[in-house]
């Protein structure tokens, strides 16, 4: 059975944790990514009862829970405080899905804070490779498998392009590390670029939409992304897929929790099953 599930990400951020999984248990889903914030799900504040409760359903087999590293870190801050800070939180979340019972967790590449030149650059994506590679020594001993996330579309980030995020994922090593593909990321070089660079190499795919100009994280069918161009490739994978979505539409309106999550998970269900989505 395809192992098809949504981040938190997608819910109001006063949304408390416990209602978010509630409504993916309601409605069947057999995976979820939870996502580390200071809100939703801060790892600081979350209680013991809940981390038992989705340690239970983890282990049940129910539902297959990936985490979301916290996006508030950079591996190649311009500060060495900053640097340790970003590897101390990774390795915190690491710690928290061991003791969750998941297996992976979704990590972004650093990015130059400013325009450090060519030479600066190079220095920013040497600083993410040792970081990873850190946080892969953590994480092998508590049998979690860091996954790093296609970003070729934000400003300075160390890896501008998708043959340049592979290299910097093969300087790290990809026999250990994993590659997560967000699909409203790949704009940048196009989908089915994308897919043939790191294809082989992905264990994780976050699904959203866009318009193709910038990363919108739309409602499945509300962007112009070609999904049914990369069909066959969703079909044959075998890991989690999650819908991740923000709350505000192209059209700048808010929609209520949960709906767009469900849509999208029927118009992923069509392309899987070989039905022209409308």
């Amino acid at each position: 059975m395809k192992k098809i599930g949504f981040s938190t990400h997608c819910f109001s951020r006063s949304l408390p944790i416990e209602e978010i999984v509630e409504f993916g248990l309601a409605h069947q889903f057999n995976a979820m990514e939870l996502n580390v914030d200071q809100t939703t799900f801060n790892p600081e504040i979350v209680t013991n009862t809940t981390v038992k409760w989705i340690r239970e359903i983890s282990e049940s087999g129910q539902v297959r829970f990936s985490m979301h590293g916290p996006e508030d870190i950079n591996f190649s801050d311009l500060t060495a405080e900053g640097r340790e800070e970003a590897i101390r939180k990774i390795e915190a979340a690491l710690r928290l899905a061991a003791e969750l019972k998941i297996a992976t967790v979704v990590v972004h590449p650093g990015k130059a804070p400013v325009d450090r030149g060519s030479d600066g650059l190079a220095e920013a994506r040497k600083q993410t490779v040792s970081a990873l590679e850190r946080c892969i020594r953590t994480a092998g001993p508590l049998g979690v498998k860091v996954s790093v996330e296609n970003l070729c579309h934000v400003k300075g980030t160390v890896a501008p392009d998708i043959k340049s995020f592979r290299g910097m994922c093969e300087e790290v090593d990809l026999a250990t590390i994993g590659v997560t593909l967000d699909t409203g990321h790949s704009f940048v070089d196009g989908l089915q670029n994308t897919v043939s660079v790191i294809g082989k190499y992905v264990d994780h795919i976050h699904i959203d939409d866009n318009s193709g100009q910038r990363s919108e994280h739309l409602e499945l069918g509300r962007g112009n992304i070609d999904f049914q161009a990369i069909a066959e490739y969703f079909r044959k994978f075998e890991e989690i897929i999650n819908i991740e979505l923000k709350r505000t539409h192209i059209d700048n309106t808010i929609e209520e929790d949960g709906a767009p999550v469900l849509r999208s998970r029927d118009y992923l269900l069509q392309l899987l099953n070989g039905a022209p989505n409308s």
